[in-house]
Order: C-alpha cells, then structure tokens, then sequence
C-alpha cells in the first residue's frame, strides 16, 4: 500500500513539472508574438527548438526582417536580409531592391556608379547608369580640356555619346598646339611628331583640316628636314674684387655668332636657350632669346648676331670660371 502511495506521488511531481514545463514555453511564446521583433523570434526558436511554435518563429522572424529593410531601403541592410534568409518567399523581391537601392544610393556619383556596374552585371539600371556614368565622364573630360582626357573618356567610352564631339575638340587643340609652337619655333622633331599625330586624328575624325593647319604642317615638315647652320660663341665679362684678391664677380653674358641659311626659304628670326653654371655646375643664369632679322637671312646667305643678358656669380678663390651652354631650339621660316 505504501509503495503504490509512493509511485503515485512520483507520477503526479512529474505530470506537474511538464504541465509547468509547457506554462512556461506557451507564456514565452505570448510574449514573444506580443514583442514581435525578429531578434525575439529568433530567441525562442533558439530556445525551445522541439516546439511546435519554430516553423512559425522562423517564418514572422522572417517577416519581420524584411519589414526592417523595406523600411531601411539600404542596400547594406538587404545584403544582409538575403544572407540571413536566403531561403525566403521574398528573396526575389529583396535581390530586386538591393539593386534598387544600390543604384539609388550611387546618386550619380562614378565611383559608386562604377561599383553598382561591377555588383549587379544584370541590373535594371544597366543602361541608365552606363549613361549616366558617360555623361559625367565626358563633363570630367570637357572641363580639364585636355588632348590626353579626352582621348581617355573615348577610351574607356568606346561607344560613348560625346565620342564625335570629342573627336572635334581634339583636332582643335591639336591646330592650337600646332600654332603655339610654329609660332614659337620650338622643338623642331617634336613638332615633326605633333603632324603625325595631327594626321592620325584628322583622319579618324573624317575631318577636313583648315588652312592654318595645313600651313603650320607644311612649315613643320620643312623644319623638321632642313636643319640651319648656326655658329655661336659664349662671352663672359667679370672683374677681380681688388679688395678681396681672387674673388671675381660675373655680371654679364654676351652671345655672338653666324647664321647661315642652306635652305629655299627666307628665315626671319631663330631662338636659343644659354645656360651659365658656376661652381658644382650649380646654375647662374639663364636666357631664350629669339633673334630676328628684320630684312630676313635668305637662302644661301649668312647674317651675324649678339644679344646680352645679365649674369650674377660671385667665384670664390679657388673656384673655374663660370661656363656656358649654347641650345639652338627652332627657327621661323616664311612659306
């Protein structure tokens, strides 16, 4: 009788420890629909994984994420839903407008516009941001004006809207180098190159070049193949300081020479650069100086001249005298 007693005792401890059991499990899940937040659902599911209640956890957990991020409308916080719930009835949906939002986000900006081309190859925004992106890059190009910028919008625009139109600037810019540097009569194989270049871009353009260009090409070409003659010799004037014996001090440079023109054509005026170095080669002075012959030096003859410019050295005793360099940089020609 009293085993029975007992035995029956033990039974009703543990009906009552799972009916406390379950109180317990149902109360959690009360106030975890009550809070209704995915972290809680999450909590439960973690917490009582045998309860009939997970698939339904898991699922408004779910829910609410995807909430949270329609409302966020980030594209970091949809990353992060899809890698959280990649098995959702709302995946399509939340791939869609992490697209959405990545390109909203970019806001016409290149580097973004370029990372949301790199992150979403088939995008819905593709197009628009491809052109969105040669529109800034042809106004990046247009504003730094330059033969090398625009060249690098047509590069990486092979197809680009603004391609003819850049095509035109630069062929503008090459006719104003062009004349800048004839005018100038600077480096003569330099400029040599310029008309290749000139040439190749014409071409390309399917432009027809204006007369100024095809004189400074002209007048180039014929540069470029018929060298003067020029000889030249570097003057130097100084005076020992009597007050302090072998100190000397330079203050005046004068360049003398002859021109000689073995060309068909009159020159009218050519230009050299003269640098003076004193001690260690450390430079003194220096001069680009363009010479011009008012009646001009025609074919066969030879005209001399000078020009002078100011030097300042003090040679210390011990120290060479001061030497020069003589650069013959370009010539103008009559054509």
């Amino acid at each position: 009788m009293h085993r029975r007693t007992c035995i029956t005792a033990a039974f009703i401890v543990f009906i009552s420890l799972a009916t406390m059991g379950c109180n317990q499990e149902e109360r959690q899940w009360r106030e975890t629909c009550l809070a209704n937040e995915e972290g809680k659902y999450v909590q439960f599911a973690e917490a009582y994984p045998k309860s009939t209640h997970v698939p339904e956890a898991r699922q408004l957990a779910d829910e609410c994420a995807f909430n949270t991020a329609k409302s966020a409308a980030s594209e970091a916080v949809w990353l992060s839903y899809i890698e959280r719930y990649p098995s959702s009835r709302h995946i399509d949906e939340a791939k869609q407008s992490a697209d959405d939002s990545c390109y909203t986000e970019a806001a016409g900006r290149q580097v973004a516009l370029l990372n949301y081309l790199e992150s979403y190859t088939n995008g819905r925004h593709r197009a628009e941001a491809l052109n969105t992106l040669d529109r800034l890059d042809w106004e990046t190009a247009r504003q730094t004006d330059s033969i090398s910028a625009l060249r690098g919008y047509q590069d990486n625009h092979p197809k680009g809207a603004y391609r003819q139109t850049a095509e035109q600037r630069i062929l503008q810019l090459v006719e104003i180098e062009y004349v800048s540097r004839c005018k100038e009569a600077e480096d003569h194989e330099a400029i040599y190159e310029w008309e290749a270049a000139a040439t190749d871009w014409q071409r390309a353009c399917d432009l027809k070049p204006s007369a100024q260009l095809k004189a400074s090409v002209k007048s180039c070409q014929y540069k470029a193949e018929h060298p003067l003659i020029v000889e030249s010799k570097l003057h130097l004037s100084g005076w020992e300081l009597k007050s302090m014996p072998g100190i000397k001090t330079w203050n005046q440079a004068t360049v003398t020479g002859t021109v000689t023109n073995n060309m068909a054509v009159g020159v009218y005026g050519f230009r050299f650069t003269v640098k003076i170095t004193g001690a260690s080669g450390k430079l003194v002075g220096s001069k680009t100086e363009t010479v011009f012959a008012s009646s001009g030096v025609k074919p066969g003859q030879s005209r001399s001249f000078s020009f002078d410019f100011t030097v300042d050295y003090l040679q210390m005793a011990g120290d060479p005298d001061p030497a020069g360099e003589i650069t013959q940089d370009g010539y103008h020609i009559a054509m």
